[in-house]
């Protein structure tokens, strides 16, 4: 009966978290989020000519396919199913995806975790508001969670026993979809699994052995066929797309972050439980989480904490729980987790703000760290401890599904941008038909990525006008929408406030459908012509 009551909890989980990721397509009639609008159009591309080649950038936008994991599955799947390339990415990826991710991390959760316990992590994973965001979406690095998660479940193995010749050609294998498929996850798995390594080694110096001897080095085989394998599809393909900007000042600067930081662990791991040494980190990260302050200058965020609430209150109270840690094993997995996307997030906020514009991505890494640490805290703490973590499950949940709500009820003031109403798609698509080439469009972020491969957007205009009271120059087509009256302009991650812009002297407005307007700046040109 138990095992039942388990196996329901579990598929309710599941279900309950795909259909909430499947809520934004359903209730917009389109594709949700920003960066999937130009995957979306490179797999139209191969679809309406299968004579195209990948590697051919004059006929894709040149980013995405040199990392085409998702556009080529997605074709595929397209031509084999008999759908529309809307229909795979609105609905079947999202649902495989969310559904692969999970039952992925589950496995990996069943390493060290029991079966309520991973349950209860697994509810975490699937309705933390950042993730759950995220993964509503069939992207490039949404497409390589479930390797990542298979990957890390194959790691956990590799502290018990060897791992033969199928374990390391699955592991080259899932290495190599990573690698095709995002650069990021790619690094990240290599970092986790080399800083598992890194603690049991930490934890041996001090007298703990934590995992079955020879643990480390397998563990450092993994970590180096995941880099390799990496290495050598970016050296012949990849870079030819991403072009690093990180010189060897950087890349010294980098590693004397990981010695500050890995030293530091070091140092604590034999005197506290290995979890703990990360605890120092933990004031850093609520409050890059908040973006308040200095922080958001340094960052060029401009947004108001309260907006983020909902999505950085579960992760805050989640983090508070690392000291409840006991078990040493776990506590070294945590601090393999917590201190790479540590480093990475304290190189791009104070080593190298060029890349600071991705902090957020290496935040989401956290989830899967935090709800592992629920689940723990659930099945081996006490009372109190207990309710605690049942307490940051159910603030996760209810978090969760708000977001979810609030997204396509136009209420939520950070993921706006990634709600594609047919309202305002229909309305990008008539001012791009019929807007002359001569003009230069300009909107914020979410027009611009609507654009792609469709028509050139300039985003940065309207930001410089805002803070250096510029005037624009004529022959240009402002193109904006109900909310950025409502809530902001967005330039990546900063909003700002329009104010009575289009209403000064110069500007015409030259379509109306009510969610979408168009003003042209200058006299005497026809927007059509």
């Amino acid at each position: 009966m138990a095992g039942r009551r388990a196996a329901l909890a579990l598929s309710a989980i599941l279900v309950l978290a795909v259909l909430a990721r499947l809520l934004p397509a359903y209730m917009s009639g389109s594709l949700f989020s920003t960066d999937v609008w130009p995957l979306y159009r490179d797999t139209r591309v191969l679809l309406e000519n299968p004579q195209a080649r990948i590697w051919e950038d004059k006929l894709f936008d040149g980013y995405n396919n040199h990392w085409p994991g998702v556009i080529l599955s997605a074709a595929v799947s397209a031509a084999v199913l008999g759908l529309s390339a809307r229909g795979v990415y609105m609905y079947l990826y999202t649902a495989a995806l969310a559904a692969g991710m999970m039952v992925a991390f589950y496995a990996f959760a069943r390493r060290i975790l029991d079966r309520s316990s991973s349950t209860l992590s697994l509810l975490v994973l699937g309705f933390t508001p950042s993730l759950l965001v995220f993964t509503s979406s069939p992207l490039k690095e949404v497409y390589a969670y479930p390797m990542l998660f298979a990957l890390l479940a194959l790691a956990l193995r590799a502290l018990e026993e060897p791992l033969a010749a199928r374990g390391l050609a699955l592991a080259a294998v899932l290495s190599l979809g990573m690698a095709v498929s995002h650069h990021l996850a790619s690094f990240m798995a290599a970092g986790f699994t080399a800083g598992l390594a890194y603690a049991l080694l930490a934890c041996s110096l001090k007298g703990l052995r934590l995992a079955a001897p020879g643990a480390g080095a397998r563990l450092l085989l993994l970590a180096a066929l995941e880099a390799l394998v990496f290495a050598a599809y970016y050296t012949l393909y990849g870079r030819y797309g991403l072009q690093l900007p990180l010189g060897l000042r950087d890349a010294a600067l980098y590693l004397v972050y990981a010695a500050v930081i890995y030293g530091g662990f070091l140092v604590f791991a034999g005197r506290v439980s290995p979890a703990a040494a990360v605890l120092p980190v933990i004031p850093v990260m609520a409050y890059i989480l908040a973006f308040r302050g200095s922080v958001a200058a340094m960052i060029g965020v401009r947004m108001s904490s309260s907006h983020i609430l909902p999505y950085a209150a579960p992760i805050a109270a989640a983090l508070t729980l690392v000291a409840f840690i006991r078990d040493r094993l776990l506590g070294a997995l945590e601090a393999a987790l917590g201190l790479f996307i540590a480093l990475n997030t304290a190189f791009a906020l104070f080593g190298s703000p060029g890349v600071s514009s991705i902090i957020h991505r290496f935040l989401d890494y956290l989830v899967p760290m935090l709800a592992l640490l629920v689940g723990y805290l659930w099945g081996r703490g006490g009372g109190g401890v207990r309710l605690l973590a049942a307490a940051v499950a159910a603030a996760s949940l209810a978090s969760g599904l708000l977001v979810s709500v609030n997204i396509v009820s136009y209420r939520d003031k950070v993921s706006y941008t990634w709600y594609y109403p047919l309202c305002e798609t229909r309305g990008f698509d008539t001012v791009f038909a019929y807007a002359s080439r001569n003009l230069t469009l300009v909107g914020d972020t979410k027009v611009y990525y609507y654009g792609l491969m469709e028509r050139n957007v300039d985003s940065r205009d309207v930001p410089a006008m805002l803070l250096q009271g510029g005037a624009p120059r004529p022959g240009k087509l402002y193109i904006v929408y109900y909310e950025n009256y409502r809530i902001g302009y967005k330039f990546f991650h900063s909003i700002y406030r329009l104010g009575g812009l289009f209403s000064r002297e110069g500007y015409s407005r030259v379509y109306d459908n009510f969610w979408v307007q168009a003003y042209l700046y200058g006299g005497g040109v026809d927007p059509r012509a």
